[in-house]
């Protein structure tokens, strides 16, 4: 019987538990969610969205259904070298989502009247 080698993550890893976290995010689900939704520990999950562990190809699968993707979402956009540092306009949102929790709740009344101003211009 052959025995598994622990291989170490790259940037492609690194890609896709990013997306996973992306997408994860943008559906408004905590790791614990998406865990049930798989079948495994929200600790398993963060692994993989910190690619701290590779992702097997069918649990891949297993996220692209829980999360309502295709499977080439998680590999959308990616090149032959790694990312750049500017972000896309979706990366962009989910770092502000990521964030709001983190400001005080006068400041985040604040950026939402900001926001409203600014989108109506």
């Amino acid at each position: 019987m052959a025995t598994a080698r622990r291989t170490k993550s790259n940037y492609v890893d690194q890609y896709v538990g990013e997306r996973i976290a992306d997408r994860r995010i943008l559906l408004g689900m905590d790791q614990t969610q998406l865990a049930k939704l798989v079948g495994m520990t929200h600790n398993q999950v963060s692994r993989y969205e910190h690619a701290i562990n590779r992702i097997p190809t069918g649990r891949l699968l297993d996220f692209a259904k829980a999360l309502n993707v295709p499977i080439g979402y998680f590999l959308e956009g990616i090149v032959d070298v790694p990312p750049r540092e500017t972000l896309t306009h979706e990366q962009m949102l989910v770092e502000m989502v990521r964030h709001f929790g983190e400001i005080s709740e006068d400041l985040q009344v604040a950026f939402c009247a900001l926001m409203r101003i600014v989108a109506v211009k």
